[in-house]
């Protein structure tokens, strides 16, 4: 997903920015507002696997992030538990999408190109379909408004038609921005609204002014794939173990932090910690952009240097793989929200730099497992240390995570 970045934006592009938003919200409300209502799908024509039994549930993201991967594999593991049938979509084309990704769709073809609006085809099928938006943490806009856009009508088809739709897991920050305010305001009153934590449940129902629920984010469902190169990582620290650092390029393309203080940062952490463990990098997120392989790669040559021992990198295809490598840790140290759900989930020890406001929510689900710094001290590395020192060991007895499918209420049908 394209990360809408204003840093260095003169004031006329960001006001022709808002303008373009408000323009595409203005868009997709024409499908389903009063005077353009949504089409009535008649009932009677479709096939009944589809329209009675299949939950039609749209993915955040394309390929590329550990995390949104996690949200498909944990909704995908969630549903096969609970015995419920789901078709899952997700932006992008599926060329690139890695083995294990057979059961997605591409939702490019209901689109009208790249914008928010849905085509006659994708209107037909949510309208006929029970239909559930994963939201993670697109709602406030964050994102390209498009994103939220098509999802918002995607929602109205199908409640309008009488199917149920929810719009769930999902994250909200302080200050959504007005477009997506109208946006979620558009959703009709049947539409159930499930939160990922308790404050973005507070937030929301503070902003829209209607009742939300709450269960765990769905990726702490995902499971665990090992591959050879993690079996061999395991095997080198297998005296020691290992601990895991999870950097965020974000920090730097955000403007929040400097290349140099990041690194630094990283480095004397991992320092730190490689007298009592082995380290390894995690890139949880594979492309190009942000650029989180390339940090964690610069990361590891800074460290090895320093402490005279190679440094792993692995960069995993898909969450079950990073899950592997996260669940085989002595600890975790994490800069992403969906590597700390993924070593939380699996009774694993972690600390969480704050982003987007969305870590401390989900820890709480994991009581004292995990410890949360703020933005503002997130490269302080003593502070980070301190906060490692202070977790609990972790336990060497059979773990049993408090988040389970039954726990995570939208899930069902």
């Amino acid at each position: 997903m394209k990360h809408k970045e204003t840093i260095g934006m003169t004031r006329r592009a960001i006001i022709g920015a808002a303008r373009r938003a408000r323009t595409e919200a203005d868009r997709v409300l024409s499908q389903t507002t009063n005077k353009r209502k949504p089409r009535r799908i008649a009932q009677g024509n479709e096939p009944a696997r589809t329209a009675e039994t299949r939950t039609q549930v749209i993915l955040p993201a394309a390929y590329g992030s550990m995390g949104d991967d996690a949200l498909r594999a944990g909704t995908e593991e969630g549903a096969n538990e609970l015995n419920e049938r789901v078709d899952l979509w997700m932006p992008g084309t599926a060329e690139n999408w890695p083995a294990g990704h057979e059961s997605v769709q591409s939702l490019e073809p209901l689109r009208i190109g790249q914008t928010g609006v849905l085509n006659r085809r994708a209107l037909e099928r949510f309208g006929r379909s029970d239909t559930t938006v994963i939201g993670a943490d697109t709602l406030g806009g964050n994102y390209l408004h498009g994103f939220l856009g098509y999802r918002v009508a995607a929602l109205r088809q199908a409640a309008f038609n009488g199917r149920r739709a929810k719009l769930a897991n999902f994250s909200m920050g302080a200050s959504p921005t007005p477009t997506a305010l109208k946006l979620l305001r558009s959703l009709p009153s049947d539409v159930e609204l499930w939160a990922r934590d308790e404050l973005s449940r507070e937030r929301t129902q503070t902003f829209l002014q209607r009742d939300v629920r709450v269960a765990p984010d769905v990726g702490a469902l995902a499971l665990a794939t090992p591959t050879r190169t993690a079996k061999d990582i395991a095997e080198r620290h297998a005296t020691r173990g290992y601990v895991t650092l999870v950097p965020n390029a974000h920090f730097e393309t955000l403007g929040w932090f400097t290349r140099t203080a990041l690194v630094d940062f990283w480095v004397e952490v991992g320092v730190a910690l490689s007298a009592d463990y082995g380290v390894v990098l995690l890139p949880h997120d594979v492309r190009g952009r942000p650029g989180d392989v390339a940090l964690s790669e610069e990361i590891s040559k800074a460290l090895e240097r320093r402490v005279g021992e190679k440094v792993d990198v692995f960069t995993p295809q898909t969450a079950a793989q990073a899950k592997y490598v996260l669940q085989g840790s002595k600890g975790v140290v994490s800069a992403r929200m969906h590597a700390c759900v993924g070593a939380l989930a699996s009774g694993v020890p972690c600390v969480g730099l704050e982003y987007l406001g969305k870590f401390a929510g989900q820890f709480a689900w994991y009581g004292e497992l995990g410890s949360v710094v703020p933005l503002e001290s997130a490269v302080d590395a003593q502070t980070v240390l301190s906060a490692f020192r202070s977790l609990p060991s972790r336990s060497t007895g059979t773990w049993t995570s408090p988040v389970t499918a039954q726990s995570i209420g939208w899930l069902k049908s």
